[in-house]
């Protein structure tokens, strides 16, 4: 122990922040999966309205780790358009895609209002979808 006290006072800061960093960085792999695993679907959004907002900051989160969205930012408009991927149709339509005169921020604003607009539009779509699967089960 007293060997680790000796080299604890000789690393200076820039070592322990090096190697706190590392010990706290998510394994790559598993960011990976998760990544790729992350979807926007109306079916979420309908059970728990304020998923818009979580999936979105979720995967800026994934994106830093990947290193995808780099720590100033600047290509976060290549982060969104790989978000466009992720979410389904109906609601890749409600949020328009962000130009290059934007900014990052303004784009988040847009999102966070944009997203009451998707969750009136998902309750009513799984509301009706329920209705018709009822009417079909119904009818058989």
């Amino acid at each position: 122990m007293l060997k680790n006290r000796v080299q604890f006072h000789q690393t200076n800061l820039d070592d322990i922040f090096k190697a706190l960093e590392k010990r706290f960085t998510p394994d790559i792999i598993i960011v990976i999966k998760k990544f790729n695993k992350s979807k926007l679907r109306l079916k979420d959004i309908a059970e728990d309205p304020m998923f818009t907002g979580r999936f979105v900051q979720h995967f800026l989160y994934l994106s830093k780790d990947i290193r995808i969205l780099i720590k100033d930012r600047f290509n976060w408009i290549d982060v969104v358009t790989t978000i466009w991927n992720k979410i389904d149709l109906e609601i890749y339509l409600v949020f328009y895609t962000p130009n290059l005169s934007e900014q990052f921020t303004d784009f988040i604003q847009y999102i966070e209002k944009a997203k009451y607009l998707v969750i009136r539009f998902a309750c009513n779509y799984v509301s009706q979808r329920l209705k018709v699967e009822k009417a079909v089960t119904y009818i058989r």
